[in-house]
């Protein structure tokens, strides 16, 4: 599976956690370093996030978008490196943005 297809608003838009967790298991991310992410930050955390039901469970947005702590700048530099390049290569920083949207949120995102 493209990595384009698993950052793309449908699978989002589904709310299925095995899409999400491909997604960040592409990325290199295991849901259960998510979740220890978000614990650690929890202060953080948006009022308005709910938790999944999928095994660790995972903060996410009313969008479905999983929650990234803005405090974890390692964990968001980690995202943007596989969404960046991707299996087509670096199309832009505009696509970059728009596949980790898809499945990923934290604050001033850019």
């Amino acid at each position: 599976m493209e990595i384009s297809s698993l950052f793309s608003a449908k699978a989002v838009a589904q709310a299925d956690p095995q899409v999400a967790d491909r997604a960040l298991a592409r990325l290199g991310i295991t849901r259960e370093a998510l979740a220890e992410s978000q614990q650690q930050h929890a202060q953080e955390r948006p009022a308005n996030a709910k938790q999944d039901e999928a095994g660790t469970p995972l903060w996410q947005l009313p969008t479905g978008q999983v929650w990234v702590p803005k405090g974890d700048r390692a964990m968001q530099r980690a995202l943007y490196a596989l969404a960046h390049q991707g299996i087509s290569g670096h199309r832009g920083r505009d696509a970059t943005l728009a596949r980790l949207e898809a499945v990923v949120s934290w604050e001033n995102m850019e």
